[in-house]
């Protein structure tokens, strides 16, 4: 089920490894490579082709850099926690198994255990997911998204939902069949210096849905 597992790490690397084929889905929602602790580093890390999630990392301060999760069955690349850094990485042609775009599926999500919070992600590309490209769900807050391409996504290119303080600059979003940077119910974030072209929807959204009635913190503004 798992190709790594590892729980209550400490400053542990992987470098250059390649992963490919598990059936996580029959334990689990977590990824194939399932890693929780602080100040981890993954370097040149490949999973593809697996039946659920890829790289699933949750804690803080850990780094993953040029590593790829692509051809995933659901979605390419989970992570959560405090202060992370994810630069120069790759979600591409994720939910080859049709899971429902509006759960969870498509290039990379953000979301579970108080979701992403002071982190940066740079330099992302998320290309021909079938579901959102990049995609922050619930209670994220003060991240940063920036010099990176999400491009050709079945859902939105960025999508920051039920989150706070997303700053959203300098990236390319194209080609995506739905809005291009979608912004639902996100309170104090900022957009600024995105190409933004050829959406199937509008380029720009930002809006309150009604969830906001619950966590007043939520309310655009």
């Amino acid at each position: 089920p798992y190709l790594a597992l590892g729980k209550n790490l400490r400053s542990v690397s992987l470098a250059g490894l390649r992963f490919q084929h598990a059936n996580t889905t029959a334990v689990s929602q977590s990824g194939a490579l399932a890693l929780s602790g602080d100040r981890l580093v993954l370097e040149g890390i490949e999973v593809t082709h697996v039946d659920g999630n890829g790289i699933d990392i949750t804690g803080n301060e850990n780094v993953i850099g040029g590593s790829r999760a692509n051809y995933c069955g659901q979605v390419g690349m989970k992570v959560r926690g405090r202060a992370n850094k994810l630069i120069d990485n790759e979600t591409s042609f994720n939910n080859t198994r049709g899971f429902n775009k509006w759960w969870e599926a498509g290039g990379a999500k953000f979301v579970g255990d108080g979701g992403l919070r002071d982190s940066e992600v740079r330099g992302h590309l998320a290309v021909g997911n079938a579901g959102d490209g990049i995609w922050f769900d619930w209670m994220n807050s003060n991240n940063r998204v920036h010099g990176s391409v999400a491009a050709y996504n079945a859902g939105f290119g960025i999508h920051y939902e039920a989150s706070q303080k997303g700053y959203i600059y300098n990236n390319y979003v194209f080609g995506n069949r739905q809005r291009g940077i979608y912004l639902a119910h996100s309170s104090e974030s900022v957009v600024a210096h995105n190409l933004i072209a050829g959406n199937g929807m509008e380029g720009d959204v930002a809006i309150d849905e009604g969830r906001s009635q619950s966590k007043a913190e939520l309310r655009p503004r």
